[in-house]
């Protein structure tokens, strides 16, 4: 069993330390290295699926990856924080809510990585914008049109390579909006449609992830897929609603990984999690969480280097004048370049 690794450092020593054997894109000296050597840049591998998954209304990352050394998490939640007896130690300072408990084993086999404190350099509290700068990887000051998804595909394309896009929902998710759909000024249109297809679950997330498991990693073309999983703006009474979310996610997520070793392609596929913003460090009157600054991103599959990164900033980045976020959008060139090996 491999022992996920946790790095005790700052951004640049983080980089450094993660050590991915990808010298050969170095451009990405910054970029937050997560996933195992594969030989070089992915353009030279065989054919990889990337499954997006956005936790949609503000996870509160530090109720699942909790803060259990950091006093001030106790006192800004006389409420709300996870009780020691409820905790399953990931490192010294970080542990795991039982309510995500299937992950363990994901972080134990070195299948999953967390990357703390990511964002754009400022932060607004619009659901709707937040996501457009996650989706399209726009800096915070500027709107861009397609997503960076979308992006990849046109690149994937003129590159001669094929590529073929799934979404879990009935419209076509910004993320997957190309440039070239500009001229419809619909995201519905029957182009974009044509494109990129929906899943036969429909809205339903934790079947598409099933549907996904089934799928994913089969094709001899590059793979994108999308699935939005709501319930994460968790304004009041939140313990309950956030421990019952999460563990839905997390059980449907260790399935899936399962299935994809059952099937042989679980060094094929990578999945990502992401969400908009995070939650306010400190609990509301209501017993929940108001909308906060950067989150946790977590990755997983078998072609990732487990463990945990950026942590020592989980407390401070949600304090004023504390550790600016790790930009958002070095974790999608990490993706999009080491994964799809688009350039």
């Amino acid at each position: 069993m491999k022992t996920p690794p946790v790095w005790k450092s700052s951004r640049r020593a983080f980089v450094r330390n993660a050590g991915l054997g990808l010298a050969a894109c170095a451009f990405h000296q910054f970029a937050p290295r997560a996933l195992a050597s594969t030989g070089g840049c992915a353009s030279s591998a065989g054919p990889r699926a990337l499954v997006l998954i956005h936790l949609q209304g503000g996870h509160d990352s530090f109720n699942t990856f909790v803060p259990f050394q950091d006093d001030r998490y106790y006192r800004q939640r006389p409420t709300i924080a996870v009780q020691r007896g409820e905790l399953i130690p990931l490192a010294n300072s970080v542990a795991l809510n039982k309510a995500g408990q299937p992950l363990e084993r994901l972080f134990k086999d070195g299948k999953m990585a967390v990357v703390f404190n990511v964002g754009p350099e400022s932060t607004t509290s619009s659901h709707y914008r937040s996501s457009e700068i996650w989706h399209t990887a726009s800096a915070a000051n500027e709107v861009l049109y397609s997503g960076w998804a979308g992006r990849c595909f046109t690149q994937l394309q003129a590159d001669g390579r094929p590529v073929q896009a799934f979404h879990a929902s009935a419209t076509v998710p910004r993320i997957f909006i190309r440039e070239e759909d500009r001229a419809t000024r619909m995201l519905t249109t029957p182009d974009a449609q044509a494109f990129s297809q929906s899943l036969t679950t429909g809205d339903d997330p934790l079947a598409a992830l099933a549907e996904i498991g089934e799928r994913a990693g089969a094709s001899e073309a590059a793979e994108i897929y999308f699935v939005s999983v709501s319930g994460f703006d968790t304004h009041a009474s939140q313990a309950d609603s956030h421990n019952a979310r999460m563990q839905s996610v997390a059980t449907a997520l260790e399935s899936f990984q399962r299935r994809l070793d059952q099937r042989g392609v679980g060094g094929r596929v990578l999945t990502m999690a992401f969400t908009e913003f995070g939650r306010s460090l400190g609990e509301n009157s209501q017993g929940g969480t108001d909308h906060g600054g950067a989150s946790s991103v977590f990755l997983l599959g078998n072609s990732v280097r487990g463990g945990l990164y950026n942590h020592t900033s989980l407390i401070d980045g949600a304090t004023s004048g504390g550790a600016a976020p790790m930009d958002h959008r070095k974790v999608v060139r990490t993706v999009t370049h080491d994964w799809l090996g688009v350039p």
